[in-house]
């Protein structure tokens, strides 16, 4: 798993070029509006956090910018008010069903394809181990069209919160595998379960175990033998994705990066340097061109975070 850097700016601008689109249409946006507005004087919502931010465009404009803390926080408000005893309460149950409604339609008007391209996460940040679009069919009368979509898992699900089917912090591009993995896990039931925008860097981190020095001396398959990956992550993400068994699952790659953080030295480095040198390459270019990563950016291509964190500690320790 990898963070996705809290970009408040990028928030706003999303609320500008695709919120406001909804809000502001001629036929369904004042159509929204009233309903939500209505909706926040039902018995359930009246004098909640909730209702205030149903009133009007500005309360609805903060529910989707809540940041990752207040998005949490306001799930834990939302179950209050909804459920008991992980049950509906029956007196709400109505609300609950008109709000799904309301935040599904709206929620559909978004452009999927622009929205993850607009967030720039190329790659899933819960496994980083795949690229989060993938090729969908959509059937169009008697065509079938192939089109490229991205995939948008909701951390808190939008089948049991509603309320924040829109909310930026909310939507996390991602894989296929994760989303269906993820699906509707409730965050607030499964321990030590983290989004994207809520971890830190120093949560998260994959070490080998060399227990024997002379595996350098081995071939790749034999080096791949010696060692197990571990991860350092929260507990709910690791058990959830299976990502230390996933990863474990990858020592090929993490052999071949052992051998290069070992033998490729400087006297290396400077050579390739000296072979392109009419290309002015930087060290972040010869990094990835040793290691087919990336070193601070891991969100660019799939496995940098594993290939990077398994080839500083070999150039640490060895």
């Amino acid at each position: 798993m990898i963070p996705i850097k809290v970009d408040i700016e990028k928030a706003e601008r999303y609320y500008e070029e695709f919120i406001e689109n909804i809000w502001s249409s001629k036929t369904d946006g004042k159509i929204f509006k009233n309903y939500f507005r209505e909706l926040s004087e039902k018995r359930c919502m009246k004098n909640t956090e909730i209702g205030r931010m149903l009133r009007d465009e500005e309360g609805l404009k903060e529910l989707i910018l809540l940041k990752p803390d207040e998005v949490r926080d306001l799930a834990q408000t939302f179950n209050d008010i909804f459920y008991e005893n992980g049950a509906f309460k029956k007196e709400c149950e109505t609300v609950f069903d008109e709000l799904k409604d309301l935040f599904t339609k709206a929620y559909n008007k978004l452009d999927k394809y622009a929205f993850v391209n607009f967030t720039d996460v190329r790659v899933c940040p819960y496994c980083n181990r795949a690229f989060v679009y993938e090729p969908m069919t959509e059937e169009h009368e008697s065509n079938t069209i192939r089109k490229i979509k991205g995939q948008i898992d909701h951390f808190f699900p939008k089948s049991k919160y509603p309320i924040l089917a829109l909310s930026y912090f909310n939507l996390i591009p991602s894989c296929g595998v994760c989303n269906y993995v993820k699906s509707e896990k409730d965050p607030l039931e499964v321990s030590e379960l983290k989004s994207p925008y809520e971890i830190k860097a120093d949560e998260f981190e994959f070490t080998i175990n060399i227990e024997n020095t002379n595996v350098f001396s081995y071939s790749l398959n034999k080096i791949a033998k010696g060692f197990k990956v571990k991860l350092k992550a929260p507990k709910g993400n690791n058990t959830l994705f299976a990502l230390e068994d996933i990863y474990n699952n990858h020592k090929d790659i993490a052999a071949e990066v052992l051998f290069k953080a070992k033998y490729y030295n400087e006297a290396y480095i400077e050579s390739i340097r000296k072979t392109l040198e009419g290309i002015k390459l930087t060290d972040f270019d010869i990094y990835r061109l040793v290691f087919w990563a990336y070193k601070d950016t891991p969100g660019n291509r799939p496995l940098s975070k594993f290939i990077s964190d398994i080839a500083k500690q070999i150039i640490r320790d060895f």
